[in-house]
């Protein structure tokens, strides 16, 4: 990760507070200055006389994307992205950040507004553009749009998108979901904001996030450990996010002991597997359980499997379901706002923690 910082912008001075030499990006290019990212690892901007640039990275830190905008009409591997009032988002998750940017108007096509949480504010004549499942790519050029937001799986699948790249219309990937952080996912927000030619509002929303989420970490000044429990079986695979992993994070950051790393298990980012038997165990061991798939009353653990009566019975233990915000459609703001706000969910987490009831969280409820 990059950590150099100079005076490159008013934005950025806003961002790190401070002056320092920037690292050139390579021996033979001493004007490509970069401009250091605080936690994200995905996205990397720099300046290079009059262009700014932009590289997205995938799985394995291979290059999916490379942009850029400013003066030059061309610039060698990379798409120019031509700023305007037109875009399309595919998630509400980036919807989400370009309306903390304050351009939630331009948005003009989304996957599917059905499962947009309502306060995202579209105008009632944004398009629905994968209602079906799949991505109406004819009306999405249609429409016209000076920027498409999407996202990349799997790590492939950039050069399908390179098809519908056309004069004034740019696909821009959008990857925070593979950041194993929650400030690192947060400051995709950044990367966005850049694009969009607004920086200075996306460095100072990101500083205060920033500011936030570690200004509650810091009230924790009680050492007990309180074991916690995730999730549910689905589809008889009981998945949990591994030691290094997004959620994870979340709860060492609430100074929460996740009960599946006591033994050093489970290293790394992503998720793994484990057999109901042990996992029942865990949650015998566990104050508190927490994101139980989309139960809405505890009485319905046992429809994922009869063994799962025994954990009924545990008088210390207490449940916690994330969908308090959820909507009639099924939308759910823990998954977008949460993104771009985790000290949201770090506050609900340390909430939890010290005991307190639903009426005081924002995403969870007590089952």
């Amino acid at each position: 990760m990059f950590r150099f910082s100079c005076v490159l912008s008013a934005a950025f001075i806003v961002l790190i507070g401070a002056c320092q030499q920037v690292k050139n990006r390579n021996a033979g290019d001493a004007r490509n200055q970069q401009i250091p990212n605080e936690y994200a690892q995905l996205f990397r901007l720099s300046i290079q006389k009059n262009d700014t640039f932009l590289d997205i990275y995938g799985a394995n830190h291979r290059t999916i994307g490379s942009y850029f905008w400013g003066k030059s009409e061309n610039v060698s591997n990379r798409t120019k992205l031509i700023r305007g009032r037109s875009y399309i988002v595919l998630s509400a998750v980036f919807a989400r950040m370009i309306q903390e940017l304050g351009a939630v108007s331009q948005i003009v096509g989304v996957d599917n507004r059905e499962f947009f949480p309502s306060d995202i504010q579209l105008n009632p004549k944004t398009r629905s553009l994968q209602a079906s499942g799949i991505l109406n790519k004819e009306a999405l050029l249609k429409l016209k749009p000076n920027i498409t937001f999407t996202y990349l799986l799997d790590g492939r699948g950039e050069k399908d998108w390179a098809r519908l790249q056309q004069n004034g219309h740019s696909v821009l990937f959008i990857q925070n979901h593979l950041e194993s952080t929650p400030l690192a996912r947060a400051e995709w927000i950044r990367a966005v904001g850049w694009a969009l030619g607004k920086p200075q509002v996306a460095d100072s929303l990101f500083l205060e996030i920033t500011r936030k989420y570690k200004a509650l970490q810091s009230q924790v000044t009680d050492a007990s450990e309180i074991p916690v429990m995730l999730n549910l079986p689905f589809e008889g695979i009981w998945h949990i996010p591994n030691r290094s992993a997004y959620f994870t994070q979340f709860l060492i950051d609430a100074k929460l002991q996740p009960a599946w790393l006591k033994n050093g298990n489970f290293v790394g980012t992503g998720a793994s597997n484990l057999p109901l038997e042990e996992a029942i165990k865990m949650i015998q061991q566990s104050k508190l359980w927490l994101n139980l798939g989309n139960i809405k009353k505890r009485e319905e653990i046992t429809r994922f499997d009869p063994r799962l009566e025994r954990v009924l019975q545990l008088q210390q233990l207490r449940y916690f379901q994330n969908d308090k915000q959820i909507e009639k459609s099924n939308a759910n703001s823990f998954w977008d706002l949460g993104s771009v706000h985790p000290e949201m969910v770090l506050k609900d987490l340390l909430q939890i923690r010290k005991g307190y009831s639903s009426d005081s969280l924002h995403f969870y409820r007590e089952l």
